[in-house]
């Protein structure tokens, strides 16, 4: 399980300390670009949802969740069997994943 403490600075400047705890899964594989991404979901998502960062942070990870489950399906098929993928291979998958951004099922949830 992971914890994360996040400060949010109000428009009127103030301080609200919120505690965000998510069970998320570990993949065993190195992807380049997910720091990025987190980012600009968590930045799209509390653009959206500016009094809610619970909602942000369940639709962030979810869209991540979708873009490496995609990402891991493609590797393995491209990488074929018994042979881990390459880098290249593990490139995330954005184009692909769009519709899975923009038409999101949220499937991880803050405990």
């Amino acid at each position: 399980m992971s914890v994360y403490d996040c400060v949010l600075v109000n428009a009127d400047g103030s301080k609200e300390t919120q505690r965000i705890r998510m069970d998320i899964p570990k993949v065993d594989a190195v992807f380049v670009g997910t720091g990025d991404l987190f980012a600009a979901m968590l930045l799209a998502w509390t653009h959206n949802h500016p009094d809610d960062l619970k909602k942000a942070c369940e639709k962030t990870v979810s869209v991540m969740q979708h873009v490496i489950k995609r990402t891991i399906t493609y590797a393995k098929e491209a990488a074929g069997p018994d042979r881990r993928p390459s880098p290249a291979e593990l490139e995330l998958r954005m184009v692909q994943s769009k519709a899975d951004i923009e038409d999101l099922t949220v499937n991880a949830v803050v405990l």
